[in-house]
């Protein structure tokens, strides 16, 4: 499975439980282009080690990253 999520630069919203539930994701850089990342979107993704959000985020919905956080670097 994958490692490392890197969006392409035209996506503009990571949509609710995009990802929820994938263990194999290590990191996710999310491009400038994102202002808004769904309810549970990265719920569950329990190796999930690294973060990069971008400034241009506004909006994170609830649980978006719930079980993954305490153990997550953020940038």
């Amino acid at each position: 499975g994958p490692q490392g999520v890197i969006f392409p630069s035209h996506v503009t919203k990571i949509a609710p439980e995009a990802f929820r539930g994938c263990c194999e994701i290590l990191t996710v850089t999310i491009p400038e282009s994102v202002t808004s990342i769904g309810a549970n979107a990265f719920d569950g993704c329990l190796s999930l080690a690294r973060i990069v959000l971008p400034e241009s985020l506004t909006i994170v919905e609830p649980c978006a990253f719930a079980d993954c956080v305490s153990k997550c670097h953020y940038t």
